[in-house]
């Protein structure tokens, strides 16, 4: 829908512009100069759109990263729950599972503070 809607207005931003130069010996300059505004504002438009196209996709990817992060750490934290219920809490087992649970939610704090840091930054 938003793509639609850029290429309209990149159309408008050519459009009057051409009208202003094809009758230029019927039109004011004042009328030549508000039509050569509107395709600019119309291109400026355009540019925005695209720009937040661009910014839509990142936060995506970076959200479908962090669920990628938080069902690892989920999952890591239930094979915690299932080593400790069958072995103990001190065994090999649960100390080598709370290790992977441990890992699982560093990644996922320091890739959240990258993210957070980068968009603070904008």
């Amino acid at each position: 829908m938003q793509d639609d809607l850029i290429e309209r207005l990149e159309a408008l931003h050519v459009w009057p512009q051409f009208v202003a130069d094809d009758h230029a010996d019927i039109l004011s300059p004042r009328q030549s100069a508000g039509l050569y505004e509107v395709g600019n504002v119309a291109h400026e438009a355009a540019s925005a759109g695209r720009a937040d196209n661009a910014r839509i996709a990142a936060l995506e990817a970076d959200n479908a990263r962090l669920m990628g992060l938080v069902e690892n750490l989920a999952g890591a934290e239930a094979a915690y729950r299932i080593a400790h219920d069958l072995h103990g809490g001190g065994s090999l087992q649960s100390g080598r599972a709370w290790d992977r649970m441990r890992r699982a939610g560093d990644e996922a704090r320091a890739t959240l503070a990258k993210i957070k840091e980068a968009t603070d930054a904008e």
